[in-house]
């Protein structure tokens, strides 16, 4: 029961559902916290997108089935690896989907044009977008900000501009620092292509520049985010402090893209953002300065 339970959240991807606490962010930004409906609308869209999104890497698993079979670590996923039969995947897909569509359809209306935006979006990337060079980059980016604008539909506050230029730019970076990594790691190899990406390992010139600057462009968005408070604002009394997220979002791009580039980030960028101890340091960092300006 157990490991069956398991090899199900495998599939699932369960680990990548820490991504979906963005939806929050835009409540907390808010500073409305007093506000316990919203929240609990924010809450339950949690979990519609934990549901949907993983029922898309499934279908992302059932698509790529021939090439992880051959990939020396996907090949051991629960779909690749047949522990999962591809019927039972089939529906289970169909069942996130289908539920998760019906509770959006009933409960958050508001939040469906987002929902339908990002399975259609997801689906695409899947089967032509992930294809093409830095678009592909560019569509990941997107979907992380898709949850963002969702988080703010369900808690009923207003659009920050900052906060989806901010998003725009620096997920987009994240996933040029994953790319990128791939490509070194290809190229110290001595391979001639990147199996399963449709780049070359020459390519690596292209993602190192596009994701640095993008990063730094985050970091300044950030930072005039910040300079907006010190005209005075009544969320932060002491805006000062706020400071402290450009400097530890530049620091960690500092660190992450040296790792990529020496092809030493095995894990994908959130997942190594969670685990490693200097990351999570940088996030308190950046939370207690939040906290201190408040």
């Amino acid at each position: 029961m157990i490991s069956a339970i398991a090899l199900w959240l495998d599939a699932l991807r369960a680990h990548q559902w820490s991504k979906n606490f963005l939806l929050f962010i835009p409540f907390v930004l808010a500073h409305e916290w007093g506000r316990i409906n919203a929240l609990q609308n924010v809450a339950f869209v949690f979990i519609i997108f934990c549901a949907i999104a993983s029922a898309t890497y499934i279908l992302n698993d059932l698509m790529d089935k021939a090439h992880d079979q051959n990939h020396p670590t996907k090949k051991f996923r629960a779909i690749a690896s047949g522990r999962i039969g591809e019927k039972a995947a089939c529906w289970a897909s169909a069942l996130l989907l289908g539920a998760s569509g019906f509770v959006v359809y009933v409960y958050f209306p508001d939040v469906l044009l987002i929902i339908v935006a990002y399975v259609s979006l997801t689906l695409a990337y899947s089967l032509s977008l992930k294809k093409i060079p830095l678009l592909d980059c560019a569509v990941i980016g997107l979907l992380f900000t898709l949850r963002l604008i969702a988080g703010t539909l369900a808690a009923d506050v207003s659009f920050s501009v900052w906060l989806i230029s901010f998003s725009i730019l620096f997920f987009f970076s994240l996933a040029l620092v994953k790319r990128h990594s791939e490509l070194m790691k290809t190229k110290k190899a001595g391979e001639v292509i990147v199996h399963g990406r449709h780049y070359i390992p020459n390519d690596w010139p292209l993602t190192l520049v596009f994701g640095v600057a993008l990063g730094i462009a985050s970091t300044i968005v950030l930072m005039l985010y910040v300079a907006e408070f010190f005209s005075g604002s009544a969320y932060y009394q002491h805006p000062l402090w706020l400071l402290m997220a450009p400097v530890a979002v530049l620091m960690w791009f500092s660190r992450i893209w040296p790792l990529a580039h020496h092809g030493r980030l095995d894990d994908d960028p959130v997942k190594f953002a969670l685990t490693d101890l200097a990351s999570l340091a940088l996030g308190v960092l950046t939370l207690t300065g939040f906290i201190l300006a408040h």
